[in-house]
């Protein structure tokens, strides 16, 4: 027997242990008391808009209020984009510094909006997509 057989079998061995009626049994890697529930997926409703030359798109979509994936795809010409959520008359951004960037031909982010009406505003164009939450 070689040495490498002796380690594979010993390493096997100390994986076993030997359970109250005498016979091997592995020992499980994760016990009940160990176990963490996954959430369960959450449905999000996506829509899919263009970016292009002549502006956005279609130029409005609609939703309905809650969660909701915004994805953006824009011509191949475009290298980097910056875009802005806001309502009409409020100042305030509604993203994120980490979330308002695209260095690529796409973007998306995930809403979630109370009712009203904003603006999805491509930052260096001045392009806008209204944005209409019911």
């Amino acid at each position: 027997m070689t040495r490498f057989s002796k380690i594979l079998i010993l390493s096997f061995i100390s994986g076993l242990l030997l359970s109250s009626s005498g016979m091997l049994a592995m020992r499980p890697l994760i016990s009940r008391q160990d176990s963490v529930a996954l959430p369960s997926p959450e449905k999000v409703h996506s829509v899919i808009v263009y970016l292009s030359p002549e502006g956005f798109k279609p130029p409005t979509i609609q939703f309905q209020s809650g969660r909701f994936m915004l994805i953006v795809r824009m011509d191949r010409e475009s290298k980097f984009h910056e875009f802005s959520v806001k309502q009409p008359g409020n100042p305030k951004e509604l993203l994120r510094d980490e979330e308002r960037r695209s260095r690529s031909s796409n973007w998306a982010t995930v809403l979630e909006l109370p009712p009203g009406d904003y603006g999805l505003r491509d930052v260096d164009s001045g392009r806008v997509l209204n944005v209409s939450v019911r």
